[in-house]
């Protein structure tokens, strides 16, 4: 480097030269002030000179670097006053002739503050010095700087002061990350090795070797901005801000005073602030098995901090704690992915404030970043009719038992409510999911568990529905004049005083993880349910109840490979209220599509065996539940999906077998196919052994055609081109059976236990005096249908005889980028109906039944129209009586929905439309609409309705408005339901600070309502 004599000072940049700069003292006037500690145990000067000190530096006092007091390092790096050339000292390098700075005016001096605290504790490191993780640090000096330096010959160490601003750039060696930090003032020492020129001249300098020993001290304005750059975006990115600060670029240590540390953490919506009043980040010093110094995991720490998603100075939320760590560390490989390096952080002293308010305090609790939630995750508060007052609580099992969450535990949470018209409720759920339960053994897994229950005497307000036994509200004479479909069953006494659920779910892979993606499976899927009476789901967990899957226990193993499979099941019944058949157990064999002689034929055939106990409602057969007020009694003689009046047991064997023949005559393709199947059951209906055989034949043709017409052409309709495709099927089958199916009783199950559970009381209420009709006999539904019998029901099967016709439609458009379309579904009309020849036999007399629509019109990709509709023409007979004594015919089954769908995203959507139901002389017309739309950019608003015309009943109304704030969601909202009399208004209060985490209570939704994420699926 090429430096100017001394009468001939250069300015850096814009910095004030000072050509008077004086010769520094001897030795003997050095009066060496005490070192004074920073945070973390490092020691910088009292950059404050005393009275009668000088100004060019000789009255420094020795510098102490935190090596000496808790590190160590090498000997202590002393900065002293610089050596006069007369008194034998080292004469110091040319950067000593650079000009130092001009005072602002007589008596004024720099105000750098540096008050006292402790160290950090932390473990001892080696003696080894680890190596510096930056490959260069830039300085540079804002415009009008001014800078003044001091060396030490001894120590070999370089001091800069910079004033009027100053950027320091640090980009890491290995190119994964960038340290910057900028302030109004700065003091820095720079110890290179023995020899070595640190610096490259000019307006900036740059320590550019990797071994130089670099810390900062800075004051004013101080932002310190460290990103990792391993992902786009400020995620892996920390920012703080500061009055003053230190920053030892080898260690990575960092330390701030009065300040802010911001964090972005993952699905969060905004950095995470820690304010403090000195805030710390440091590594630890550690060495290899090999005694190679390495530097640990980094760390923060603050006390007395307050921690905040909200970038207002006065926050809306915050959590205040009495001291705070994060440490940064790498995970187990995560069971589905490996998210990298997380934070961990541990809180002291926690309590949490909306506004000024106080909501709650916790002493302790650890969590991850990907798990930011305090102990208490959730408290809803609501009030209505059929609870009363309520407080739920969720809280966090692991931040109370202060446990870090397991990485293949989902979620572990404790519920204690408070129902004031019920009681105390307690409850818990445990969600998990994983690779390998038993390592090179099994695969993928995933679950839940799910208890929860209280005592309690009130009674169950249940509105319309099935009666219930106990219902002292029956009015046998309006059913019977079907003024009243449903009792209304507002005052239901409960069963028992001890009420709940138990329910668990597991879905375990028998595949090992080396199978990868193929098509085979190999899988074992466990549940087991309790219910503790059967009103509590329809009461606590209503949409589990009316669309849930079933609260079965069982086991169910399948192993599948290819075109084979093999299936176990096991499973019981402990729910006497549901007719339930117990399989102990139950094995099938299937082989579906191979091709014997050359493909010539196509074969798929199943067999299995199985030792059902079929267990049947209790309200069935029974002649002492249901009084009527005009005398006498309802009664159900038997199930009427099962067919069973009591328990019932045998051992059953099948084998199916189906043969297809397909052959292509251009646009004609004709598939004749033959079936069969043999079946034994050890006990029947009558009591005794009897046997089944069963066979059909017939074929199945299908011919598509389509056509083009590139000339229809609308803006409106966003229409370029249209192409019609047509598909007829037709599909003929004549079917034998040597038994009538009232001949069994069936053990499959046909439809899920709540839909049972409905039909058996609908009956009861409908026809308390006289046998279901014949028409509403849903076996009877299951064989016009004509499953297949290689996969559908082993047991519904008879003599039947159909013409099954279907015609599928649409009107395909191509829509978006001129340069890339794509052909979308511009129109569907889907028409199916069956054409029985044997009409009598076979659909009560008439000819035409299972007679079918489906329309979809997409008249954009976000505006849709859609109906649907099923009709029988045939007469429910046999069923109520008249006036007369005489069955009385009601119309078939009739069913219509129709809808329209408009999104407008971000904005909103609405939907409208309606259903219309008609059976017998039961008829309801449903109308439904739903709109969700931004008001503002603040308020949001969500409504739905759903009003029956044909009973003038409103089904119930719901109506929530959100306030979006800076900080906060604040939702209020009222949900009414006349047909259980109820009426529930909610307040939410959410902290925008992660979407997991929520103070306050839905609107509309109860928790008791909710489906648990994650289940497994039949």
């Amino acid at each position: 480097m090429n430096f100017p004599p001394l009468d001939e000072p250069t300015p850096i940049g814009d910095a004030v030269s000072d050509p008077g700069l004086e010769s520094p003292p001897p030795p003997d006037r050095v009066v060496p002030q005490p070192p004074r500690v920073i945070p973390g145990g490092d020691d910088l000067p009292d950059l404050n000179p005393p009275e009668g000190s000088k100004e060019d530096g000789s009255d420094l006092p020795p510098r102490v670097p935190p090596g000496d007091l808790d590190r160590g390092f090498p000997p202590a790096l002393l900065v002293p006053s610089n050596p006069s050339p007369g008194s034998g000292g080292v004469i110091p390098p040319p950067l000593d002739l650079l000009p130092s700075v001009e005072e602002n005016g007589p008596g004024r001096r720099p105000e750098f503050l540096i008050p006292e605290v402790d160290p950090i504790p932390n473990a001892p490191l080696p003696i080894l010095q680890p190596p510096n993780p930056f490959d260069s640090v830039r300085l540079r000096p804002r415009f009008g700087a001014r800078l003044r330096n001091y060396f030490d010959a001894g120590t070999n160490t370089y001091t800069l002061i910079y004033e009027g601003g100053i950027e320091i750039v640090a980009p890491n060696s290995e190119g994964t990350g960038t340290v910057d930090l900028t302030a109004d003032r700065a003091v820095i020492w720079i110890q290179p090795p023995a020899n070595n020129d640190p610096f490259r001249g000019g307006r900036s300098f740059e320590a550019i070797s990797k071994t130089n020993r670099i810390e900062v001290y800075a004051e004013g304005n101080v932002i310190f901005r460290e990103d990792e750059l391993k992902i786009d975006g400020p995620g892996d990115s920390r920012t703080a801000r500061a009055k003053a600060a230190y920053y030892d670029f080898q260690t990575e240590r960092f330390v701030a005073l009065n300040g802010e540390y911001q964090l972005f953490l993952p699905g969060f919506l905004s950095p995470i602030r820690v304010l403090g009043d000195v805030v710390q980040q440091y590594r630890d010093a550690l060495t290899t098995p090999g005694q190679e110094p390495v530097l640990g995991p980094k760390r923060i720490r603050a006390d007395s901090t307050t921690t905040t998603g909200s970038q207002f100075a006065t926050p809306g939320y915050r959590f205040d704690s009495g001291s705070i760590h994060l440490t940064l560390y790498d995970p187990p490989a995560n069971p589905i992915e490996n998210p990298g390096p997380a934070w961990t952080v541990d809180a002291r002293n926690n309590a949490f404030f909306l506004g000024p308010v106080p909501i709650f305090y916790w002493p302790r609790f650890v969590f991850e970043d990907d798990d930011f939630d305090p102990p208490l995750r959730n408290v809803n508060f609501r009030t209505n009719n059929i609870f009363g007052i309520q407080v739920l609580t969720d809280w966090s099992v692991f931040k109370l038992i202060g446990q870090r969450r397991p990485p293949t535990i989902l979620d572990w949470n404790l519920d204690v409510d408070y129902l004031s018209r019920r009681g105390v409720a307690v409850g818990s759920e445990l969600t998990w999911y994983g690779r390998e339960l038993v390592p090179g053994l099994f695969g993928n897994y995933f679950g839940y568990f799910d208890i929860w229950g209280l005592r309690e005497s009130a009674s169950d307000i249940l509105g319309p529905g099935p009666a219930i036994i106990t219902n002292p509200r029956l009015n046998a004479d309006a059913l019977l004049a079907r003024r009243q479909p449903w009792p209304n069953r507002l005052d239901v006494p409960a069963f028992q005083d001890f009420r709940g659920r138990v329910l668990l779910r597991h879905m375990q892979s028998l595949l090992p993880r080396e199978a990868g993606e193929s098509l085979d499976d190999f899988r074992l899927q466990i549940e087991a349910a309790y219910i503790s009476d059967r009103n509590f789901l329809e009461q606590y967990y209503k949409r589990i109840f009316d669309s849930g899957m079933d609260q079965a226990t069982l086991a169910y193993l399948n192993y599948q490979r290819g075109n084979m499979a093999l299936t176990g099941l096991v499973e019981g019944n402990f729910q006497d209220w549901y007719t339930e058949t117990q399989w102990l157990p139950k094995l099938d064999y299937y082989r579906l599509g191979d091709s014997p002689l050359g493909g010539l034929l196509t074969y798929s055939g199943s067999t299995g065996v199985a030792y059902a106990n079929i267990h049947t409602a209790s309200e069935v057969n029974n002649r002492f539940l249901f009084p009527l007020p005009g005398g006498g009694r309802a009664f159900l003689p038997f199930d009427p999906v099962s067919n069973t009046n009591g328990a019932f047991t045998a051992l059953r064997g099948h084998t199916t077998h189906q043969l297809d023949a397909p052959i292509n005559l251009g646009v004609l393709r004709i598939s004749p196919y033959a079936q069969g199947q043999l079946a034994g059951w050890t006990n029947h209906l009558r009591g005794d052994e009897i046997g089944r055989a069963w066979g059909a034949y017939g074929a199945r043709a299908s011919v598509t055609a389509w056509r083009a017409y590139p000339e229809v052409r609308d803006e409106l309709f966003n229409l370029n081109g249209l192409a019609h495709k047509a598909t007829l099927t037709a599909n003929y089958r004549r079917a034998h059976s040597s038994q009538p199916l009232d001949s069994f009783a069936v053990m499959d199950d046909l439809d899920d236990n709540t839909y049972e559970f409905v039909r058996r009381y609908f009956l009861l209420n409908s026809y308390p005096t006289v046998l279901p009709p014949r028409e509403l006999d849903p076996r009877l539904l299951v064989l016009r249908r004509q499953i297949s019998p290689i996969t559908g029901t082993t047991d519904v099967l008879d003599s039947i005889e159909t013409v099954q016709l279907s015609l599928d439609q649409r009107l395909q458009t191509k829509r978006g980028p001129l340069e890339a379309p794509r052909i979308v579904d511009y129109m569907q009309l889907n028409l199916a109906t069956t054409f029985f020849p044997n009409a009598q036999r076979d659909n009560f007399g008439e000819s035409l039944g299972q007679t079918m629509y489906d329309y979809r019109w997409m008249i954009g990709d976000r505006t849709s129209v859609v109906s649907s509709g099923w009709f029988e023409f045939y007469d429910v007979t046999g069923g109520r009586l008249g006036p007369d004594g005489q069955p009385v015919a009601g119309r078939g089954l009739s069913v219509v929905t129709a809808g329209l769908d408009i999104r407008r995203d971000p904005k909103g959507s609405f939907a409208i439309g309606g259903s219309f139901f008609d059976i017998d002389t039961f008829q309801t017309s449903a109308f439904y609409a739903t709109i969700f739309y931004w008001l503002s950019p603040k308020y949001y608003l969500t409504a739905s309705t759903n009003y029956d015309f044909s009973n003038q009943i409103l089904l119930g109304t719901n109506f929530a408005l959100t306030r979006i704030g800076a900080d906060t969601l604040v939702t209020v909202g009222l949900a009414v339901d006349p047909q259980r009399d109820n009426y529930t208004f909610g307040l939410e209060v959410a902290p925008r600070l992660s979407p997991h985490l929520q103070l306050g209570s839905g609107s509309s939704i109860s928790r008791l309502e909710s489906v648990i994420p994650y289940a497994p699926t039949q």
